[in-house]
């Protein structure tokens, strides 16, 4: 895949396809066993029809969607190629993961004493930015996915920037798989994002003259500073929160010796939330 990225995927990064490029109708019986999923024995070859054949699906009340490994990784590459979205910015910038299994994802932040975001890519709906946040009382985010499509009218630089403000995000995980304190990552993102300015003079005020202001002679007019706004992300909760949320039980341990550890050195320790916009002065 050629996205003109200096940062190469690794080995660790293909994990999650085991097993995902083989179904029932798309490989024949007698050529690979599809009930062992450690079975060396058997040929594991793959086919034009295995990479296109719809066997990946992403299920919800309202969606059945159903595409190949060949599709997802052509979304994957539009992503990356696409200079709206910013994906390859972040990618290069190593504030953007590849593809991680959600278990790790959820050991991974639990290590954290304070709250922490993982962001990476995922083929879960298509080709797209799965974000999940540990938040400051311990419950875990999984927010909804950012598709192409929603990526084009507010890049993942913004998204990032508005949850790490929304949820007081304190670390990012990045692609040594080390925990980067926001301050360095609000850097990095206006590093790649080429803007060099500083955050307190990017605010743009528009002062008016309007004779609609007030009741009397047209004549008369008065002035009026508009603030501009933007448009921001905030996670909308529901009124109960779960805090072990995760597939299963695997980690359902209790988070104390987290919390007592609060001052230790995060790098030294081992349901989609819909996302709601809201106008916010810039």
């Amino acid at each position: 895949m050629n996205a003109e990225v200096t940062r190469t995927f690794i080995d660790e990064d293909f994990n999650i396809l085991q097993q995902k490029m083989h179904c029932s109708e798309c490989t024949e019986s007698s050529t690979i066993d599809l009930t062992n999923e450690y079975s060396l024995d058997q040929p594991s070859l793959i086919s034009f029809k295995n990479v296109l054949c719809p066997h990946l699906h992403f299920t919800s009340p309202n969606c059945d969607l159903r595409f190949s490994v060949w599709r997802g990784m052509l979304e994957l590459l539009h992503l990356f190629s696409d200079q709206k979205t910013e994906t390859r910015n972040l990618w290069e910038a190593g504030l953007l993961q590849g593809f991680m299994e959600l278990n790790t994802v959820y050991s991974m932040l639990r290590t954290l004493p304070g709250s922490g975001l993982v962001m990476r890519l995922s083929l879960v709906a298509g080709a797209c930015v799965c974000i999940t946040v540990k938040c400051s009382n311990d419950e875990f985010l999984d927010l909804d996915p950012l598709d192409v499509k929603k990526l084009q009218s507010k890049n993942l630089n913004d998204y990032l920037k508005d949850i790490i403000l929304s949820e007081k995000v304190d670390f990012v995980l990045d692609s040594d798989k080390q925990w980067v304190h926001v301050a360095e990552v609000l850097k990095r993102c206006q590093k790649v994002s080429g803007d060099h300015q500083d955050p307190a003079q990017e605010i743009k005020t528009r002062e008016i003259l309007s004779n609609a202001l007030h009741p009397g002679n047209i004549e008369k007019q008065h002035s009026i500073t508009f603030t501009p706004m933007r448009v921001a992300v905030v996670t909308c909760k529901t009124n109960t929160t779960d805090n072990n949320n995760e597939p299963d039980d695997e980690f359902a341990t209790d988070n104390a010796a987290a919390n007592t550890n609060s001052q230790q050195d995060p790098n030294n320790q081992q349901t989609l939330t819909m996302g709601k916009t809201i106008l916010r002065p810039n």
